[in-house]
């Protein structure tokens, strides 16, 4: 259940931190939507192991 929870929360965090880079903030904006790639990178990956289970 958390799995899909984090995996949301870092697709929101993609698009908050291209949001961010559109209104001309890229240094708060890059690195959030680096965060945001891991946490849906990291969480699909769990994501896929339970289901292979």
């Amino acid at each position: 259940m958390e799995n899909k929870i984090f995996l949301g929360i870092g697709i929101i965090t993609i698009i908050s931190g291209i949001l961010l880079v559109i209104q001309n903030q890229p240094f708060i904006g890059i690195p959030g939507a680096i965060v945001g790639v891991w946490l849906v990178i990291s969480n699909w990956k769990q994501l896929k192991s339970k289901n292979n289970e």
